[in-house]
Parts: C-alpha cells; sequence; structure tokens
C-alpha cells in the first residue's frame, strides 16, 4: 500500500511539473463560400484588370523590393531556429577518428657501432560518443512548438508586407490613370471653350451680345486653362512616386513608409502565433516598448523662423 501511494505520489509531481499546450479556442466563424478559383485570384487579385503595365510594375516590386527580402530573410532565419529546436528532440552522437605514425630515431646510436632496428608504430583510434536527454517535462517539445509558431509568424508578417507594398503601388498606379484621362477630359473641354470664345467674340462684333456674354466665355476658358495647369503639374509628382522600398539603380536610399505603416498595423493571425509562441515557451507576451528610430537630438532640433526682407 505504501509503495502504491509512493508511485502515485511520483506520478503526480511529473505530472504537475510537466508543460501543457494551451488549446487554441474555438471561433465561430460563418462558411467559406469562395471557392478555389476566387482564392487563386485572390492572391493575385491585380491581373483581373488585365493591365500588362501594371502586371509588369508589381512584378518589378515585388522582385526589388527591400521589405519583402527582409521579410524573406526572417523566414530563413526561423527556420533554422525551428530546425535547431528539433534536433534536440534526438540523440547527440559524436564519432572522432585518428591515426599516427611513429619511428625510433638513430641518432643516438651513431657512436655505439652495433647495428640498431629500425622500430616503427601505427597508432589508429576510434572514438563515438552518444547522449541523449529525456524530455521529462515537455520543454524541447514546448521549445519546438514555439519555432513553429515563429516559422508561421514570419510567413504571415513577409505576406502583410507583400500586400501592402501591392495595395499602395496599385493605388498610386489608378490615381496616375485618373490624372492621365482627367489630363484628356480637360484638353477636349479647352477646346470646346475655345470654339465658344471665337464664335461669342463673333457674335460681339456683329453687336448680338454684350460684353458680359463674351468676357464670361473667356473666364470659362481661363479656369480650363488653370485646371489643366493644375493637373499637368502633379503628374510628374504622381510618376516619381516609386513603390516603397524598391531598389533600383542608382538609388541608394530606399523608402521603407509601406513597411512602417504594416508594422503599425494589427494583424489577427501574425498576434495569434506571437501569443502561442509565449505560452509555449512558458513566459506572457508583453509588448515592447517602441524604440524611436530617429536620432536624440532630431526633437530638439528646429528650423529658426526666417524674416524676408524686402
Amino acid at each position: 500500500m505504501r509503495r502504491t501511494l509512493a508511485v502515485v505520489l511520483v506520478v503526480s509531481a511529473v505530472a504537475g511539473c510537466a508543460v501543457t499546450q494551451p488549446a487554441p479556442p474555438a471561433l465561430d466563424l460563418p462558411p467559406s463560400t469562395a471557392s478555389a478559383a476566387d482564392n487563386a485570384l485572390l492572391a493575385r487579385w491585380w491581373t483581373a484588370f488585365d493591365d500588362p503595365v501594371l502586371d509588369a510594375l508589381v512584378a518589378e516590386a515585388v522582385a526589388n523590393n527591400l521589405d519583402l527580402a527582409a521579410a524573406l530573410a526572417r523566414i530563413e532565419a526561423a527556420r533554422a531556429l525551428l530546425t535547431l529546436a528539433q534536433s534536440y528532440l534526438y540523440p547527440d552522437i559524436h564519432a572522432r577518428a585518428g591515426a599516427s605514425r611513429d619511428r625510433q630515431s638513430q641518432l643516438a646510436f651513431q657512436n655505439s657501432g652495433n647495428p640498431v632496428p629500425i622500430a616503427a608504430g601505427n597508432d589508429l583510434s576510434l572514438t563515438v560518443e552518444a547522449s541523449y536527454e529525456i524530455d521529462l517535462w515537455g520543454k524541447y517539445r514546448s521549445g519546438t512548438l514555439a519555432a513553429e509558431n515563429d516559422v508561421a509568424a514570419a510567413r504571415y508578417d513577409h505576406e502583410t508586407v507583400r500586400i501592402t507594398v501591392i495595395a499602395d503601388l496599385a493605388s498610386a498606379y489608378f490615381r496616375l490613370r485618373a490624372a492621365d484621362a482627367l489630363l484628356a477630359v480637360y484638353e477636349d473641354t479647352r477646346k470646346s471653350r475655345a470654339d465658344t470664345v471665337v464664335l461669342q467674340r463673333d457674335r460681339f462684333d456683329a453687336g448680338l451680345i454684350g460684353e458680359y456674354d463674351l468676357r464670361q466665355a473667356q473666364a470659362e476658358l481661363a479656369a480650363v486653362d488653370a485646371d489643366i495647369a493644375r493637373t499637368r503639374q502633379a503628374r510628374p509628382r504622381r510618376r516619381s512616386r516609386r513603390s516603397p522600398g524598391v531598389r533600383r539603380a542608382g538609388c541608394s536610399r530606399p523608402q521603407s513608409r509601406a513597411a512602417r505603416r504594416s508594422r503599425r498595423r494589427p494583424r489577427c493571425r501574425r498576434c495569434r502565433r506571437a501569443c502561442r509562441r509565449g505560452s509555449s515557451r512558458g513566459a506572457p507576451t508583453s509588448a515592447a516598448p517602441r524604440r524611436s528610430s530617429r536620432p536624440p537630438n532630431c526633437g530638439s532640433s528646429r528650423r529658426a523662423p526666417t524674416t524676408s526682407r524686402r
């Protein structure tokens, strides 16, 4: 009876010290109505516009974006850590082999006059060591699960950056196309208003209308000219805006506004993986304080107001 009680106490103590994995919460989500074709199109949604120029721009941005390259590097680092964590679940085997050959020197027997046989010997060695730590408390299994969650979080981070870069690029491209279409409308309107001014001038010279009607037609033409000037002034700015973080020839300072914006946005799947990673390692997850990327004197250095002299 005492032995049985002791065994029960030991088993209970071992089970109490073991790390249990938290079960994911059950989510009451509606059934998905998207088909496989819809999901495939969602991954490349910009191809639905059937615009080869947009497709080429997206391909260039995805290939040369520095933020996406950094996200891929984080995925590779997370995979390496996962491989390291999985290696602790298997025994370690080390093998060493060595070989040596020695020969007796004859310098000490040169003055003796007696012949001395040459002695030589070979020494071969082979050592094999094996060690294995039993994962009694589930430490290595929890570390492996945390590393798997790190890999999943890195993949979601890469997908977040990719979606943000492509969305910003497509938005800028469509704004530029809209500006081009608006400029074409303004040009057609200007031709119509110019013809109206010529007609009104002829009618004014003939005495059919007053000066007010002529000035009104000229004002409408001047308003269209102002709209055309503003649109042409805005178009070079939009053309100069490239995809955030895209590295091109001769460009040494990549833009990373899309990456900073995507890191500020909470993503459900990435945050869920991060929470599972923290619970797997046995430590509560806490938001680290955000460090400012500005230099120490960036906030205090302000330009003094300048006064213009006439």
